[in-house]
């Protein structure tokens, strides 16, 4: 597998575009403490929670917005608000527990591992109990959670961390909040707002421009606002669109609320906002629909997370392309640039969205589904990957760790890579696991 050919991962952007989310070079884990320190249900500082868009891609999957409580964030979509464990014992081994995950030559075949029982499972049969799936797609190697994209269980992840705050972690009680894979393509990678760039918490739209090809037609497309036109509630989403090569255009205001802190993953409540390019319609359907069978849909929205109704978020071909990228916004680091920022206009928006007016020489792409795992051969990758005249070499990165939810919810697993073997496609985790109470 050659990597340095592999599209750049949907947790960090190429260079000269804005961070996915607060973007790997500034330390995950102090602003998501810092995030939920905030406590906005007592202080007022988000709206109806800490809107964290840390969890970008949380599209993954048809359910989990909000929060289950706990003490940690509130969070968007897929973002699960923080304590773990149940019962003040909890705590996580001092002893790990080792697997190695074996692919192998030929068509690789998943490999799924329950860290409850230390046991590879069937991941097809099994597919309620395994906590970690190791699989190679394409070129891309993945280690996926029991929820969101994969699987039908309530895993989920939080990290990275390094060793030294993966020590500080005692239990499940001390991981702020939980993140689940998720789906997601141009608009996951590209994001179309940055948070907390004035230091208010809140969102702020970089009004960049998309097209987006639903296969019958290409549409231009802008996302102006976070907060509803009335009351300013979070998650009341405001959409330009309109024909590609046309003057005219639509403003659409789309409750993408999802359920909100406490609604059980499978909720209803929990749905995207799916929205027809076409009518300027909201289409009323389940998620589960909408990825297997309606091809009306072209765009849904949850939260901060924008899907296009193709590849693998749905049955349709829709695809979507950065027109205007607003580089200028962002630093080198891709950290957002508030001066900048302050300088954004209704009016510059406009002007941005009219000046689009071709498709020429967009990178157009589907969806795909992500692992929250980051698995880009970076820093913050659970591997390193290097190019040497022409040969690949991989090997583990044991310095940055995860927490892992069971996918039955009830147990944990603090979990880092600790040996890759190439020729085998092998990989070794080392797990410090808390079990479920009885």
């Amino acid at each position: 597998m050659d990597l340095a050919t592999q599209p750049p991962s949907s947790h960090r952007p190429p260079a000269g575009t804005a961070a996915h989310f607060f973007q790997r070079s500034l330390p995950r884990l102090a602003f998501i403490l810092a995030a939920v320190a905030c406590l906005s249900w007592a202080t007022g500082c988000g709206d109806d929670g800490v809107d964290d868009p840390q969890n970008q891609g949380g599209s993954g999957g048809t359910g989990g917005s909000g929060g289950t409580g706990g003490s940690g964030g509130t969070g968007g979509t897929d973002n699960e608000g923080g304590s773990g464990g149940d019962g003040a014992e909890a705590s996580f081994s001092l002893e790990p527990v080792t697997f190695t995950a074996t692919l192998g030559a030929g068509t690789p075949i998943p490999v799924c591992y329950d860290f409850d029982t230390e046991l590879a499972v069937d991941c097809e049969a099994d597919d309620g109990a395994w906590d970690l799936m190791f699989e190679l797609a394409g070129r891309s190697y993945n280690i996926w959670t029991n929820g969101g994209v994969k699987g039908s269980g309530e895993g989920a992840a939080f990290g990275p961390s390094t060793t030294a705050e993966a020590e500080e972690l005692l239990s499940s009680r001390d991981v702020p909040m939980w993140f689940t894979d998720y789906l997601g393509g141009t608009f996951a990678s590209t994001p179309w707002q940055t948070y907390n760039v004035m230091g208010d918490h809140r969102v702020v739209p970089n009004f960049r421009v998309y097209v987006v090809d639903t296969g019958a037609a290409m549409y231009r497309v802008q996302i102006l606002s976070y907060y509803g036109s009335e009351g300013g509630a979070s998650g009341m989403v405001t959409v330009r669109f309109g024909l590609l090569g046309e003057e005219a255009y639509e403003e659409v205001e789309l409750d993408a609320t999802a359920g909100g802190v406490g609604t059980p993953k499978g909720d209803p409540a929990n749905r995207f906002a799916y929205l027809d390019l076409e009518t300027g319609e909201v289409v009323d359907i389940d998620d589960e629909t909408a990825r297997t069978t309606n091809t009306v849909w072209d765009l849904g929205f949850k939260r901060f997370d924008v899907i296009v109704n193709g590849g693998a978020s749905g049955p349709g071909t829709a695809s979507a392309a950065v027109a205007k990228d607003q580089a200028h916004l962002y630093d080198d680091e891709g950290a957002a640039i508030q001066a900048e920022f302050e300088l954004l206009t209704g009016d510059a928006a406009l002007e941005l969205f009219e000046e689009v007016t071709s498709s020429d020489e967009l990178d157009f792409a589907e969806d795909r589904g992500n692992t929250y795992l980051i698995n880009d051969g970076g820093e913050q990758s659970w591997f390193t990957h290097s190019l040497v005249g022409g040969v690949s070499s991989f090997a583990a990165n044991p310095e940055v760790w995860w927490v892992i939810r069971s996918a039955e919810g009830d147990s944990y697993a603090k979990m880092h890579v600790t040996e890759v073997v190439s020729a085998d496609r092998a990989f070794t985790v080392e797990l410090f696991v808390q079990p479920r109470e009885d």
